[in-house]
């Protein structure tokens, strides 16, 4: 469904799916190519909410300031939906979450409190995340439920989710719907989306994958 990661040859200042600059390293970044040829192109919210290109060595990632920036795809899910990730918290505050859609936010990868200060990557795991170290994320959705697991770990329940969350996807904010709100300071090294499950050796391949892009 979607290919989105952090390459310089898909990385464009425009906030248009046919962006024609190329971000430089410390520069904004508008657009990031969908690779899966679908056109779902992740896109900023306002010029003002464009995050960074950054790079150390052989590494890329968007550097999302926990204020403003925000990427979206707007896309149509059914009834099983799955997507791997990678990507290290910088910072966090109460509420923030890092992937989410439609009204429900179970069974995206989150941050937030839960109570008091609890701060969780899952609802309703509640799992906390180190900040400065680096995660692979595997999600999996079909009908009303699903799994997770951080690090190739054992998959996880989700809990009761619907079947069209998240309806796109959202990277350093949180999407209710109708507006971004509660934003979340990541590097964010990529996703990959798929309207199906990923079979155990394209879970393989993924991890290795997106373990490289995240170091």
């Amino acid at each position: 469904l979607a290919w989105c990661d952090v390459d310089p040859a898909y990385c464009y200042v425009e906030r248009t799916g046919g962006g024609t600059t190329l971000s430089g390293v410390d520069g904004v970044v508008g657009t990031v190519r969908d690779r899966s040829g679908n056109g779902f192109h992740l896109q900023a919210a306002t010029d003002a909410g464009r995050p960074l290109l950054r790079n150390s060595g052989a590494l890329y990632w968007l550097e999302f300031d926990g204020t403003a920036d925000a990427m979206r795809a707007a896309f149509t899910m059914t009834t099983a939906w799955s997507r791997y990730s990678a990507l290290k918290v910088n910072t966090y505050v109460a509420g923030d979450r890092i992937f989410c859609g439609g009204s429900n936010d179970k069974g995206d990868v989150e941050m937030g409190a839960a109570t008091g200060t609890i701060r969780y990557i899952l609802q309703p795991d509640y799992a906390t995340p180190a900040t400065g170290t680096a995660y692979t994320l595997s999600e999996a959705v079909s009908g009303t439920s699903g799994t997770f697991s951080a690090n190739a770990g054992t998959p996880t329940a989700m809990g009761t989710v619907a079947a069209t969350d998240p309806g796109g996807m959202t990277v350093g904010a949180y999407w209710n719907g109708a507006v971004h709100a509660a934003y979340g300071a990541i590097n964010w090294y990529g996703s990959t989306v798929r309207v199906a499950p990923f079979s155990a050796g394209e879970l393989t391949n993924l991890e290795a994958y997106y373990k490289a892009k995240a170091g």
